[in-house]
């Protein structure tokens, strides 16, 4: 059986990637959210993770053999972002840990596995895109939409960190 690793890029445009022993690409998902956490203006609501959906997600690739979830929150993020990616990280780090107990669970700041991964590059979301193309192919993910095409490529990217780790 392969192993898998899985990367997830944590945010409202983030997503999921999964890598395999072999560092391909098996599998990609914007990470789902659902609107339902009440927010601090009256009447509003929090996008949050759809648990459900990601979980359905993760257990298509049966045996997973590690997580690794990039660091939030980011420098100069407002307050509501931070809020809410820190809500959804959180949300992330218990699914985790109470549906996968024996999946090794692991966080890697950005600058981490970008001067690992590329360390002569200068990071931009571009490059980071252009890698992924580079390792993955050309695929609609990492081009449209424009919104989450680098959560798409920086997933894949802290997958195959994580892979790298493990070995």
């Amino acid at each position: 059986m392969k192993k898998v690793y899985i990367g997830f890029d944590v945010g409202i445009n983030g997503c999921a990637s999964a890598v395999n022993q072999d560092g391909e690409l098996i599998g990609a998902i914007a990470l789902p959210h659902v609107k339902e956490v009440p927010c601090y203006r009256k009447g509003k609501t929090r996008s949050v993770l759809d648990l459900l959906k990601l979980i359905k997600w993760l257990n298509s690739f049966g045996q997973i053999t590690s997580f690794c979830a990039e660091e939030s929150a980011g420098w100069g993020m407002g307050i509501v972002s931070a809020t809410t990616s820190a809500y959804n990280n959180g949300l992330l780090h218990g699914l985790c840990k109470g549906v996968y107990p024996a999946v090794p669970f692991k966080t890697v700041a950005a600058k981490t596995w970008q001067k690992d991964l590329f360390p002569d590059e200068t990071w931009s979301k571009s490059f980071s895109i252009d890698q992924a193309i580079l390792k993955h192919g050309e695929l609609t993910m990492f081009r449209r939409p424009r919104r989450t095409a680098d959560g798409y490529a920086d997933s894949c990217h802290i997958a195959e960190w994580s892979r790298i780790q493990c070995q």
